[in-house]
């Protein structure tokens, strides 16, 4: 007859082993899960990668197919003088009244003449940008209303009317020099000094072209 304790024992000493199975199955269970996991995030990474790629791409394709616009080389052509001569018709016509008072010494009125035919020329023009002749016209311009403040000794708006002329028309030594005689009256002696060389170069270049114009007739 076998003795009850000892039939015990070894039912209850059987026990820890079967516990240890089932946390290595747990454990197991865990590791292939966690793999698994892995796998699938690694998976939907790559699809993303892929996805980002492939729109990439297309949104290249669409830039590289997109057709560009054609630069236009048409210019607009030059309007002959007498559609110039109706176009300005009404700054000229100031311009003209305004010449005859100056010859009159009236250069308080010639000044604001001219003031108002530069206004209305370049209202004329519109959106047109000013060619060589349109900024010649207005250089000329001030140039006389400048001759005008000069009289009236307005020196400050003589020298203004002759940087206005000298960036329309640059290379005339006339304005230089009378820009430096407004500038020595100012005081602006540094300035009235770099004017007046800036005077005698542009004159020696037109003596030197007025020669070599001499010796080819």
């Amino acid at each position: 007859m076998k003795n009850p304790e000892i039939s015990a024992g070894k039912a209850e000493g059987a026990k820890p082993a079967l516990s240890l199975d089932v946390a290595g199955i747990i454990v197991a269970a865990l590791l292939l899960l966690s793999i698994g996991l892995a796998l699938a995030l690694w998976f939907l990474v790559t699809k993303i990668q892929e996805t980002s790629t492939t729109i990439k791409t297309e949104k290249l394709k669409l830039v590289q197919e997109e057709p560009q616009p054609v630069k236009s080389t048409l210019v607009a052509p030059a309007p002959s003088s007498q559609e110039r001569a109706v176009k300005h018709q009404g700054s000229t016509r100031l311009y003209d009244d305004a010449l005859k008072e100056c010859q009159a010494h009236s250069y308080s009125k010639a000044a604001v003449m001219i003031g108002n035919s530069i206004v209305q020329y370049r209202t004329e023009l519109g959106k047109d940008t000013p060619d060589d002749l349109d900024k010649q016209t207005l250089a000329t311009r001030y140039r006389l209303i400048a001759h005008c403040h000069y009289k009236l000794s307005n020196m400050r708006l003589a020298v203004f009317d002759l940087t206005s002329a000298i960036k329309l028309a640059p290379g005339t030594a006339d304005d230089y020099s009378n820009r430096a005689i407004a500038y020595q009256s100012l005081g602006y002696f540094q300035q009235a000094h770099e004017d007046a060389e800036t005077a005698s170069l542009l004159e020696s270049q037109q003596k030197v072209k007025r020669q070599i114009v001499k010796s080819d007739e």
